[in-house]
Parts: C-alpha cells; structure tokens; sequence
C-alpha cells in the first residue's frame, strides 16, 4: 500500500491470502477453488443496439484479436457510438491494438515522438525475444502484422549484446489512417489497473479528437518496462525491466500519476453494485 491515494493502493497481495471480504455483513468471494488466478482473458465485441461494446482483458494474443476484429469488420465499420473498455487491462503487445486504430476515425492521424526510448539490449534479453518473436511469426499468416514483427525481430539481431542502445534517436512519425466515413462518438473506460500495453492504448486514444477516456487514470508502468524474468537457484524469479522511457530524465515519468483521464470519476463503494464508469460513458453519447 504505497500511494497515500486509496484509488492507487496495491491491494492484489493482500488479497490473494483471503477467500472473501466483508463489506456491509455481505461476504464478496475473492477467490473461487475452481480459479485460483484472479484475472479471466476476456476479448469482446459486441452490438449493444445503441452502441458497440469493446473490451480487452489484455493485449497478449494479438492473433485472437486481430481474428476478432476482421470477424466483426461490418459492425465496426456501420458503429456510431462505441465504448472500448480496457479497465483492468493487463498488457501485452502494443502491435495486438494497432489494427482496431484505424476503425476509430475518419482522419488522418500523424504521431510524432522524439523522446529518446532505451532498451539495454543484454545476451539473456535479445536470445529470449528472438526466440519469443520468431515463434509468434511462424503462427501468423502472411500480413502488415507479419511485417511489423519482423522488424522487431531485427531490432534484437541489429542491436545484440550492445547494451543500453536508445532505439528512437531517428524518430519516424506514426500515421493512422482512419477508414470510418464519419468519425464514431468513442468513450475509453481505463482504470488503475489498466497497464503497460493498456497504458498506451490509453494514451494513443488521447491523440483521436473524437475519443473521451472516462474512469480513473491508468497504472503508469512504462517507465521501466520490457521485463525478464530471471532465475535465481530455482527458488525465486527476479522481474528485471529492460527498457527505459526517457521522459523520465525528463520529470515527466507516469509512475505516480498513470495515463490521465478526460472524465474522471472518483471510486465510490456503489462500484460494488453497478458500473458506474459504464452507466456515465454511456449517458455521455451525444445522441442515443
């Protein structure tokens, strides 16, 4: 519990050594004996007649989604009202979101970056995700996707056993074509346990002018990020990030803050009997 902010407290440790909490003498189970993890992978589309519904547990199986949105395409494309929903987000892949962008605007959106981005490129790091990545790559058809992670995949080999090696110092612009005839009415639901991947899915949403992020602001875990993780005589694992916004050198880390939200919403116990975040992003379409 290190935040003197109850919204941004670690709870998850404590939690996990109990079956269930009390609130009001109702008891609430935490955990049931059929699922002894906290967090269920959930990827969702769905037509809630007046709006789309969206939401991403993670961005780990970037295969899933990618089938998932190609599978909805229609629906997306005909959307006038959608709600993504990335609250309890616990990461993954940037590159699994990449491709429900464009269904988000109309317009052309050009993302320019030049803050420097360090990964320390180690023997242990660049053999675990080459092998990582070229896994993933035999699974994936022939696509832009395809593309993207062969790139990847040779900014290890390029950079292999060179230490700390700043991968933005020639920053190209990022361009998300929008291919929606009118921009849709988007509203993003984040919270403090929306992280990593979820933390930059959250801010890239900050970029669309059609898109309100509604909730609480994210976790912020991107300031040391791309973790390993290392055996120590079988006994623990060491999580060891190997990478390093350079925004931090800059006083501008989002470790204590998280992503921002546009409309926040403080947390009350009524969350425990509805969604409250849900109910006011939905009140706040323009048109129903």
């Amino acid at each position: 519990l290190k935040s003197s902010n109850p919204e941004r407290m670690e709870w998850s440790d404590v939690l996990k050594k109990y079956k269930y909490i009390v609130s009001d003498s109702k008891e609430i189970s935490i955990l049931q004996k059929d699922k002894p993890d906290f967090f269920e992978q959930s990827y969702i589309i769905e037509n809630k007649h007046t709006y789309i519904y969206l939401k991403f547990t993670d961005f780990i199986d970037h295969l899933k989604i990618s089938n998932l949105i190609d599978k909805h395409k229609n629906l997306l494309l005909n959307a006038k009202q959608i709600i993504i929903d990335v609250r309890g987000n616990r990461g993954g892949s940037d590159l699994a979101y990449l491709k429900l962008l464009p269904y988000l605007t109309s317009e052309s959106i050009t993302i320019t970056d030049d803050t420097p981005y360090y990964h320390r490129f180690t023997k242990a790091y660049c053999d675990e995700r080459i092998h990582i990545i070229s896994e993933l790559i035999k699974q994936m058809p022939d696509s832009d996707d395809l593309d993207e992670y062969k790139s990847i995949l040779n900014l290890y080999k390029d950079n292999y056993d060179k230490g700390l090696v700043n991968i933005n110092d020639n920053p190209e612009p990022d361009t998300i074509e929008g291919i929606q005839e009118k921009c849709p009415d988007v509203k993003v639901l984040a919270d403090f346990e929306c992280g990593s991947s979820g933390d930059n899915f959250v801010k890239f949403a900050h970029e669309f002018k059609n898109i309100e992020i509604i909730g609480r602001p994210t976790k912020g875990m991107n300031d040391y990020s791309n973790v390993m993780f290392v055996d120590i005589n079988g006994k623990y694992k060491l999580s060891v990030p190997h990478s390093k916004d350079g925004n931090v050198d800059l006083g501008k880390s989002m470790g204590k803050t998280g992503i921002p939200v546009d409309h926040y919403i403080p947390w009350t116990p009524k969350e425990l009997e509805k969604d409250i975040i849900l109910e006011t992003a939905i009140n706040r379409f323009t048109s129903l």
